[in-house]
């Protein structure tokens, strides 16, 4: 054709030629340019994040002229984007954002989503920042991967993977570890993590898009509907309350659906695909979504899990969470998530000393006891600091701008400065999809000095084993980690057996009243756990153990029978199972009582004359024991579990007005409104009383 123009023409040279064929090419070129689909730039926003009180600017693209705006989400508080693509302006608040921007061009627009995350400011000297300690999180997941890479059923090639991405380091190795994972031979406690690479990395991610290869993003995508399509029922959305299994492994599966369901509707090859229930993913994301706008509402109202802080299953129960709060398209279900991971860290904070959760606890098995470096521990240390260390759960809120509001960090912080107080929380039990008309409290009293708590019992009542099996409560000190003491009826759990409702309780205040389950008392021997690091223990001749620890005392002492050490070494013996006490009469009821030392003016032997010279006693006949604390506080226990505990001769109330009751966090029952204060006059309000319309209200 060009032979036959040219035959036709008359050209001076072949110069001619050569220079018409060439701007005749960057012609074409130019033309295909200009209609060729308008690229976003930057492709992340989330590469670096930002951080709150400092100035921010960045500026959005699309090759050619547009106009800007914000079709869905928003931008964190301070920000805002103007007309020609900018945002900028002061964050106000850390957290993760996710929105969606529309470029309206000449004759038609586009659209894209983006993610910012705000860090907190620096904290206050001698504090690691924020940042380090999220790089370090995410840094030892390299250099000493956890869980190991090599096993499938755990999951560690996806941590690994999820820590390599984010750190954008030995990315061929990573994506060629998502390309071999296999749904089928993963544990179901993991189930979050095979969704949370996907989310951060797939090639529409809002987080940081394109560092899956497709080989990788496709086998993720498989792994997730094989595991979904077979797994998930629309018809188990609608039970709020049941756990086929456990609370934790149910709150995985119930996250996974959701947000599997989100991913597969999204998709053209999966969109029309039947689940094997008969459903599509679209019907699935709705049943599931339906599920947690209404579930995220209970646990405001009735009091957040059934399993109350398990040293093993918090970090399993709150990744869900994240990964809702974090990935979940309805920014309804992304505000709820964040608001219950603010109560649960409210909750936490106002219940613990150096990061260390005192509170009573469900299914906190024999060897989860020794210390407190649990589940929660290195989660809290990233979040309030001075420090963290690794944890497959901590991955989670590393690679999250999730960060609680500064009332939360104030609570958890300034222990030092908070007065004795007594914290006060209602546990919901479930069964048959409905809770139960029963309740536990969990009740401690919180001091600068030490923790006294437990979970307060109806004796009788039919509480589900998620509640119920190896409660623990007991008294921490705010100094080692370690520095504990309390009952127990095994040192080593033993699977075939575990112990549900293995004490009943009463206590007011720094005095408690501990009763073993009489179930287990012909194979279970009734002990008292002490931590190795405590400072002083004085066994006196009248049969009290003295314990003195920093600025607190202790007083512990079974009402009959004596005790015996399990060694010689006492609570010094190398092996933790081995620190603790024996009683003699396996059915004696125990007394302890907690101060500070202050109250006695630092004298120890004042403490011990007190406390030897409180009234005590037990009937034989009715099975009534009765103590007598140093503040005249009047304890009663019924070791025939036919009546309920008495606190100065009044029964106590197992349906109080609040579900969370303390000088820092308050909610009526069933409100689903929560106030939480700091000592420093920072507050926060959430308010779940309409389940559409979710506020979060934080001051300042």
């Amino acid at each position: 054709m060009i032979n036959n123009i040219l035959a036709k023409l008359s050209f001076k040279n072949s110069r001619q030629v050569i220079f018409i064929l060439l701007f005749a090419a960057i012609g074409i070129v130019l033309l295909a340019l200009s209609r060729a689909a308008p690229v976003f730039s930057p492709a992340s926003l989330a590469e670096t994040p930002i951080h709150v009180g400092t100035s921010y600017s960045s500026t959005l693209s699309v090759g050619q002229t547009a106009t800007w705006s914000i079709t869905s989400g928003s931008l964190p508080k301070g920000l805002s984007l103007s007309t020609s693509g900018t945002i900028s302006g002061l964050p106000k608040y850390a957290g993760t954002f996710s929105f969606t921007v529309k470029a309206q061009l000449s004759s038609s627009f586009i659209t894209k989503g983006y993610t910012i995350m705000v860090y907190p400011t620096p904290p206050s000297p001698g504090n690691s920042s924020y940042d380090s300690r999220v790089d370090k999180v995410v840094s030892l997941h390299l250099t000493r991967p956890f869980p190991p890479i090599n096993d499938p059923s755990t999951g560690g090639a996806l941590y690994y993977a999820t820590a390599a991405l984010w750190k954008n380091q030995d990315t061929v190795n990573a994506n060629n570890l998502l390309t071999q994972v296999r749904s089928s031979s993963l544990n179901e406690l993991r189930l979050s993590i095979l969704l949370r690479p996907y989310y951060l990395y797939f090639s529409s991610s809002s987080f940081l898009p394109g560092r899956l290869t497709s080989a990788a993003e496709n086998n993720l995508v498989t792994q997730i509907w094989d595991t979904a399509s077979t797994t998930s029922t629309t018809s188990a959305a609608s039970k709020l309350w049941t756990f086929p299994e456990s609370e934790n492994i149910d709150t995985q599966h119930r996250g996974f659906n959701l947000l599997a369901a989100q991913i597969l509707k999204n998709r053209s090859d999966y969109a029309t695909r039947l689940y094997a229930d008969g459903h599509t993913a679209s019907q699935q994301y709705q049943a599931w979504r339906n599920y947690w706008m209404t579930k995220f509402d209970q646990m405001a109202k009735k009091g957040l899990f059934t399993e109350v802080a398990s040293p093993t299953y918090i970090g399993y129960q709150l990744a869900p969470i994240v990964n809702i709060y974090d990935f979940a398209e309805d920014p309804i279900l992304r505000q709820k998530a964040g608001m219950i991971l603010d109560l649960t860290f409210a909750d936490f904070a106002d219940n613990q000393l150096k990061n260390v959760w005192a509170g009573g606890k469900s299914r906190a098995y024999p060897e989860q006891n020794y210390d407190g470096n649990d589940a929660i521990y290195p989660i809290a240390g990233l979040l309030f600091g001075p420090d963290t260390n690794d944890g497959n759960h901590t991955l989670y809120f590393a690679t999250s701008g999730y960060n609680p509001p500064d009332a939360i960090k104030d609570l958890a912080i300034n222990t030092a400065n908070k007065a004795n107080y007594e914290y006060v929380r209602r546990t919901p039990d479930a069964g048959n999809g409905s809770l139960k008309n029963i309740t536990n409290l969990q009740y401690s009293y919180v001091t600068p000095d030490y923790i006294m708590s437990g979970a307060i019992v109806q004796p009788g009542a039919n509480y589900s084993w998620t509640d119920s099996a190896h409660r623990w409560l007991g008294t921490i000190f705010g100094t080692q980690i370690d520095a504990r003491v309390y009952p127990a009826l095994t040192a080593v759990r033993n699977k075939s057996q575990d112990l549900n409702n293995n004490f009943y309780s009463v206590q007011k205040k720094g005095a408690s009243i501990y009763f073993a389950n009489p179930a287990y008392k012909s194979s279970n021997p009734t002990m008292v756990y002490f931590g190795q690091s405590l400072d002083v223990i004085n066994e006196d001749s009248t049969g009290w153990i003295f314990v003195q620890e920093a600025n607190a005392y202790l007083a512990i002492r079974p009402q009959y029978g004596g005790y015996t050490w399990l060694t010689a070494s006492k609570n010094q013996d190398s092996n933790p199972a081995n620190r603790f006490i024996s009683l003699t009469n396996r059915s004696s009821p125990i007394i302890m009582e907690a101060a500070n030392s202050i109250q006695y003016g630092g004298n120890f032997t004042a403490f011990k004359n007190k406390i030897k010279s409180n009234f005590r006693s037990f009937s034989f006949t009715t099975g009534l024991m009765n103590y007598t604390a140093s503040d005249g506080s009047r304890l009663t226990l019924d070791t025939t579990l036919k009546t309920v505990p008495k606190i100065n001769g009044t029964s106590v109330n197992f349906a109080p007005q609040n579900v969370f009751f303390s000088p820092y966090i308050n909610s009526v029952y069933d409100s689903g409104k929560v106030i939480i204060n700091s000592l420093n006059s920072k507050t926060e309000s959430l308010d779940f009383s309409n389940t559409n319309a979710p506020i979060k209200t934080v001051n300042p």
